[in-house]
């Protein structure tokens, strides 16, 4: 799984294995290491398998994302609450062009999810995406589709956030071929490799 995410004395995390069906699971811990406990066992199928990047907490919702499940098995964004409850799949990665594998954790700002997908995209060869989401599930948008290995190619870590500018990075492509980073406007506007 991912790092983990603290809360007053909780940890919350990921595993990419493990749980009921052997897809991984959400747990929490105190950070004194009592209290283990398993908040959400994925099942695959629909609601998801193999969450790999950090949690985000707002309040008492934890959003992340799992890299595969789904309708079609290409990734999900989840939402579920500290107790466990009102587990819910926010975005169902269905169709490849919006992009799919989901691996990193999320960024959230205000009540908007921004996060990258590893592959897929509007190019056939399907080098990944950057993407936005309402915490509600709504609004969901592709605000840059990785076309060309010189924009980069297979985004695998997440992103960073500085007032309305996402920086990322990319594991391969650019002008060396090992990868790039990245900056791209909260809106999809101003795409720049800086290097």
């Amino acid at each position: 799984g991912g790092g983990l995410t603290v809360s007053g004395s909780t940890l919350y995390g990921t595993t990419t294995g493990g749980g009921s069906s052997g897809d991984g699971t959400v747990f929490k811990i105190n950070t004194d290491g009592s209290n283990f406990s398993v908040l959400k066992n994925f099942a695959g199928g629909y609601d998801g398998s193999g969450p790999l990047g950090s949690l985000i907490l707002s309040g008492a919702t934890l959003y992340g994302a799992a890299t595969s499940g789904g309708s079609s098995w290409l990734g999900v964004i989840f939402k579920l609450n500290t107790d466990g409850t009102g587990f819910t799949v926010l975005k169902d990665f269905a169709n490849p062009l919006d992009g799919f594998n989901p691996n990193a954790g999320l960024v959230l700002s205000s009540s908007t999810l921004f996060g990258t997908t590893s592959a897929g995209g509007s190019d056939i060869e399907g080098y990944g995406t950057v993407f936005k989401l309402s915490t509600d599930g709504t609004g969901f948008t592709v605000l840059k589709s990785f076309t060309n290995r010189t924009e980069g190619a297979y985004l695998y870590a997440g992103l960073t956030l500085s007032e309305t500018t996402l920086y990322g990075t990319t594991f391969e492509g650019g002008e060396s071929g090992l990868g790039t980073i990245f900056a791209v406007q909260t809106d999809g506007s101003n795409f720049t490799v800086l290097t």
